[in-house]
């Protein structure tokens, strides 16, 4: 289960994104898991998932609220717990589309479950 790196594709201080950033998890496949991303002071935070999701394959969206000096506890998956969208329904993107995050949470990352090789890309814009 490979860490995938979180790419920043835009940052805040670029004047033509106005205060929005975005990272990118590429190539993610069954068992990956994206690296954390802390964008904790930016209260809107969208999603997107596309490409192949060979097999029935679901991104979980999930977050963490704890100590953020505890590598320990940062690594324990039982402290990663799966967001909602503002209708309260699990982040559990078995296709390609875009979802509201709805919980404020100091780290948030993608983990893909099940499927058969797929090939995922997955974006978080985030908006202060």
């Amino acid at each position: 289960m490979p860490e995938i790196a979180a790419q920043p594709i835009a940052k805040r201080d670029d004047p033509q994104f106005n205060r929005v950033q975005i990272r990118r998890w590429q190539n993610m496949t069954t068992g990956d898991k994206g690296a954390p991303v802390v964008l904790c002071n930016h209260a809107d935070r969208t999603i997107k998932v596309g490409g192949d999701f060979g097999g029935n394959a679901k991104v979980l969206i999930e977050g963490f609220i704890g100590d953020p000096n505890d590598a320990a506890e940062i690594a324990d998956d039982a402290n990663w717990l799966r967001l909602t969208d503002p209708s309260d329904n699990f982040l559990e993107i078995a296709e390609a589309k875009i979802e509201a995050v709805s919980q404020m949470v100091l780290m948030i990352r993608p983990r893909v479950v099940d499927g058969t090789n797929p090939l995922l890309t997955v974006y978080l814009l985030a908006k202060e």
